[in-house]
């Protein structure tokens, strides 16, 4: 135990000094003279959010269609969604600054292209999930669909 606790307390001690954006921040605060000759070799999660949203709502999106405009449910973000559970995930993410793309192509090994309700990206980790709503469990058919998925 006594060598636990000595390990414990470097380990915090390391913690609180430690700043995982500390070459960010000494990049930032360059005079823009010196930032010419130095390249930035890490984005900031938020710039790699962005970037990562506007990358992917450029892959196989198309504008919506006239059914989907004529339900008229729009998210804060100005998207079309297909139903008013969309809508307040779409905006509770939009909320909790959560980036996220509605309906981003995905090809299932064995089963083709979906399009899930949502992708939505982890920042600190930067990885993505895929975010199924399975709305309409009442209906046997999309059931069906839905278990396929799965």
């Amino acid at each position: 135990m006594k060598t636990i606790d000595a390990e414990e307390r470097r380990i915090r001690k390391f913690l609180n000094k430690y700043n995982p954006n500390s070459l960010l921040e000494v990049y930032d605060s360059m005079p823009e003279q010196k930032g010419i000759f130095v390249t930035k070799y890490e984005l900031t999660d938020e710039e790699y959010a962005k970037m990562w949203e506007e990358s992917k709502n450029n892959l196989g999106r198309i504008e919506p269609d006239e059914q989907l405009k004529e339900l008229g449910l729009i998210t804060e973000k100005g998207e079309y969604v297909r139903s008013k559970s969309e809508k307040i995930i779409a905006d509770t993410l939009t909320k909790n600054n959560i980036n996220y793309v509605y309906e981003l192509p995905l090809r299932l090994k064995g089963y083709g292209t979906v399009k899930p309700d949502f992708t939505v990206l982890n920042k600190r980790t930067r990885q993505e999930y895929v975010w199924e709503h399975f709305g309409m469990m009442d209906d046997s058919i999309y059931v069906k669909n839905a278990i396929k998925k799965i």
